[in-house]
């Protein structure tokens, strides 16, 4: 894997979010340690931009996944604006499907816990 790319589902346009390190160079590049990935500043700023976006005028039920509540969103950094405008917003029609790492769980639900109706914690078989 090269790294991961977003994509906008309502308009299909898709765009660089991640790379291994040492495949891409300069000062728009996030590192965060211990990752092996970093991450496009601008690319993030249009991320949660995206998912700002996506509760507003929500005419329809509408399921926004959200791919990850990782260790960047923990440090207050990566799509936590977006995932913030998510979790916190007063339309009624907004199903959010967080996806999280195992060992952020706990903290997630934490966050969740007087924000949403109802959580679901699924947990994927290891082997």
């Amino acid at each position: 894997m090269i790294g991961y790319d977003v994509v906008n589902v309502n308009n299909k346009k898709s765009f660089i979010f991640a790379r291994k390190i040492g495949e891409v160079f300069g000062s728009d590049w996030l590192i965060f340690e211990p990752l092996i990935y970093t991450f496009s500043k601008k690319e993030i700023k249009k991320a949660n931009q995206v998912l700002k976006n996506s509760v507003k005028n929500s005419e329809f039920v509408t399921l926004i996944i959200i791919d990850e509540y990782g260790r960047l969103e923990t440090k207050g950094m990566g799509i936590i604006q977006g995932f913030n405008a998510v979790i916190n917003t007063n339309e009624n029609n907004v199903v959010p499907l967080i996806i999280c790492r195992s060992d952020k769980i706990n903290e997630l639900n934490e966050l969740l816990k007087d924000k949403v109706k109802k959580i679901i914690v699924l947990k994927g078989n290891p082997n």
